[in-house]
């Protein structure tokens, strides 16, 4: 049976520690864990599944569910921007999280000064920043468990207030196997950038750090084996892109001259498709450049050289027999069944380094770079 109450309000006391309803339904105690002084709900759910609700009656007489607290102690809360608000002694916000119909989260902090946002796509975007743990922890809480294995997953820690390879850093990412850095944009991009596909990355179990068009410090690049070649006379030379043309019309291309062909059409000649003709670059000649030949142990080269550079943007090689009546008997280059000019194939065991320009835009930097924000981004 319900009953109404008016008046000052309700008054509940004596039931103490031992009170334990035995029929369905709600019952409002004092004191029930012993010493609290506490005002205790009480909940007996018969053969429901118990909890409690919290409902508003407009002034339609409408009844709507603000919030329920369900038997396993979760506060379900209702609305499109449901939240809970937390204020000082003066009734002034202190933090709000509080949620959107489309599924975000957003924790507001600071006395309305910071909004942290966890968006419906998994995304977690902090109003300034992310700061590693308080604690400086060391190298031997990782190989101890002091930190819990995490698996495949990564984590960012504090360490001690240094660098070097000894302990962990100031700040350090731990990961299982590598730490990327992506472009979340298409356009704008240098040559080998992908939207999408790291262009970056360090390899935590070889500790070797990659980039996809090399290194540069104070401005100059830094020249390794991912930008240069050694051309078929073993000198070191930039490289982006190189074809290696051989003898008998095949071609190794790096990365960056990949979807170029090559075919041997008939003695010394030889065509080249799916560039834009040679790179200019005047360690390689300048604009008549972009081609190194073979030479012998005295620096005499092996061929003469000649090519064609189509409309298209191909290239036809043409190579010829090149002697050197000059020099002394064993440097000449003579070869039975062939006199100086002669077309001839490319040496066996040798080739030709060609520095060509391919469709893509084959440059080092990108300038003026769109980074406006498409509206979808927080």
């Amino acid at each position: 049976m319900a009953r109404l109450f008016n008046g000052a309000g309700i008054k509940a006391s004596g039931l103490g520690s031992g009170f334990i309803p035995t029929s369905q339904g709600s019952y409002m105690s004092w004191g029930y864990e012993a010493g609290t002084g506490r005002t205790d709900f009480i909940c007996h759910k018969g053969n429901g599944s118990g909890g409690f609700g919290y409902f508003i009656v407009n002034n339609l007489g409408e009844i709507n569910k603000l919030a329920a607290l369900s038997p396993d102690g979760r506060i379900n809360l209702n609305g499109n921007s449901s939240g809970i608000l937390m204020n000082d002694a003066n009734a002034d916000e202190l933090a709000l999280a509080y949620t959107e119909p489309s599924g975000r989260m957003n924790l507001r902090v600071g006395k309305k000064s910071y909004t942290h946002i966890f968006t419906e796509t998994g995304i977690i975007a902090a109003h300034i920043g992310l700061q590693p743990g308080r604690v400086a922890l060391s190298y031997t809480d990782i190989q101890s468990g002091t930190i819990p294995n995490t698996g495949t997953a990564s984590y960012i820690i504090r360490g001690a207030d240094g660098a070097n390879y000894n302990e962990l850093c100031n700040m350090n990412f731990v990961s299982w196997y590598g730490v990327g850095f992506v472009p979340n944009v298409s356009t704008s991009l240098a040559s080998g950038v992908t939207h999408g596909k790291p262009c970056v990355f360090v390899n935590t179990r070889t500790g070797y750090v990659e980039a996809i068009n090399g290194f540069r410090h104070n401005g100059s690049v830094v020249y390794s084996t991912r930008n240069t070649t050694v051309d078929t006379n073993g000198y070191i030379k930039p490289a982006s892109p190189i074809i290696k043309l051989f003898g008998n019309g095949v071609i190794e291309n790096n990365e960056s001259a990949v979807g170029t062909i090559a075919e041997r059409v008939d003695r010394g000649i030889y065509r080249l498709s799916g560039m834009l003709g040679f790179n200019a670059d005047a360690l390689w000649g300048g604009n008549d450049g972009g081609i190194s030949i073979p030479e012998d142990k005295n620096k005499q080269p092996l061929i003469w050289v000649d090519y064609d550079v189509e409309a298209s943007g191909d290239i036809l090689i043409k190579t010829y027999h090149r002697t050197h009546p000059d020099a002394p008997a064993f440097a000449r280059n003579v070869k039975e069944g062939y006199e100086n000019g002669d077309p001839i194939d490319i040496p066996d065991g040798r080739w030709i380094d060609l520095r060509i320009y391919m469709p893509v835009n084959d440059v080092e930097e990108v300038t003026d770079v769109d980074e406006t924000p498409p509206e979808s981004a927080i």
